[in-house]
């Protein structure tokens, strides 16, 4: 058995051996050829420009593409094939009748495809600086959109139709004359609940308008005629329209919609669809 101090300094032998051929691997290879590290823009002076470029020059590398794509568990592979079908359909519907389609040139060629002349529309002032007089006969084609009224007038007030023609000749002067409304149509609706001609409310429902003076309070009607108002009118005028509701004492309740989202729509108040 060999003493502890020979054991000793032959493993610091091997540990500063193994140090040592560590330290020449970074510098040499196994033939002894000297080898640059591997850093991106150095140059090694033992090659030339071109290998030196090739071999030592890293270039940066693109972004990674991830080839897993997370698949829904709710749509199935014929839910997929579905969807790519219908969003081709609509590329070659889009393409076929796009502007520069040969359809539509020679639909254009033929009249069926009315092209827009600018040179009928007014000075772009007049358009933005436009005010409307309130008679629709006067005032030009341009700037109404189309909006919907539910109109509920009490019972008491409308004892037949002759009372109801009556009113709804108001509201149509109201809005031809004052509002500057085109297209008007005034149609009587039956009640949606049981199709007859007096609606009945959920509840009792208070009438608009002011108190008269010999009167302490509003009185409750649960009784009424629905009337559907269908017209053109100028942006500004649906706050007076809606004024003169909520001033007249026959009226319950209305409710007010919108249907034009963009005058680039067949049927709008546009002078390039004219």
């Amino acid at each position: 058995m060999e003493p502890r101090d020979v054991r000793r300094s032959a493993e610091r032998r091997r540990v500063s051996l193994a140090g040592a051929l560590a330290l020449c691997g970074c510098g040499f290879g196994f033939f002894g050829a000297f080898v640059m590290p591997s850093q991106p823009g150095l140059r090694s002076p033992l090659l030339s420009e071109e290998a030196s470029a090739s071999l030592v020059t890293r270039y940066a590398r693109g972004p990674k593409v991830n080839s897993r794509r997370s698949v829904s568990p709710y749509y199935s592979n014929e839910d997929r094939e579905r969807l790519a079908r219908l969003r081709q359909e609509k590329r070659d519907y889009a393409r076929e009748f796009s502007q520069n389609s040969t359809w539509v040139r020679q639909q254009t060629e033929m009249g069926n495809i009315p092209t827009a002349d600018l040179k009928k529309l007014p000075a772009l002032e007049d358009i933005y600086n436009r005010q409307f007089t309130g008679d629709a006969d006067v005032d030009p084609i341009g700037g109404r959109k189309r909006y919907l009224y539910y109109v509920m007038f009490k019972q008491p007030a409308i004892r037949n139709s002759l009372d109801l023609k009556k009113t709804v000749a108001e509201y149509w002067y109201f809005l031809k004359k004052k509002m500057s409304c085109r297209d008007i149509q005034i149609t009587p609706r039956k009640s949606p609940i049981d199709r007859q001609k007096i609606t009945t409310l959920e509840y009792e429902m208070k009438e608009y308008g002011e108190i008269p003076r010999e009167q302490k309070g509003k009185n409750k009607y649960q009784r009424a005629y629905m009337v559907e108002f269908k017209f053109k009118a100028p942006v500004t005028a649906t706050q007076y329209i809606q004024r003169k509701l909520y001033s007249d004492n026959n009226v319950l309740r209305f409710m007010a919609l919108s249907l034009t989202r963009s005058f680039s729509h067949a049927g709008e108040d546009n002078e390039l669809l004219l």
